[in-house]
């Protein structure tokens, strides 16, 4: 706990229930959002569609991801889903 006048408040952002829900929501967007990426097919280079969740390399998040519940403690999934804000945050900035 910590009183009023310490800390930096000016900073970051509060995780209410709305806000992580949101954060959930663009987290699944993005996993399920395809990306198009070259593969070799009986010899031929060939641009296929495939999601990012078939890109990501953190086994310990994927294993997080599955296992979500709204009752653990899963900072993976969190720190994630702050990513995700930050990121739609740059993108209606730019």
């Amino acid at each position: 706990m910590m009183k009023d006048g310490f800390g930096n408040k000016a900073k970051g952002t509060n995780a209410s229930a709305p806000i992580n829900a949101y954060a959930r929501n663009l987290l699944r967007s993005w996993l399920l959002n395809p990306v198009p990426t070259v593969q070799n097919i009986d010899g031929e280079d060939k641009e296929v569609m495939i999601p990012n969740l078939y890109k990501l390399r953190s086994r310990a998040l994927l294993k997080e991801l599955i296992t979500y519940n709204t009752e653990g403690n899963f900072d993976r999934v969190s720190a994630m889903g702050m990513l995700m804000l930050l990121r739609q945050d740059k993108m209606i900035l730019y």
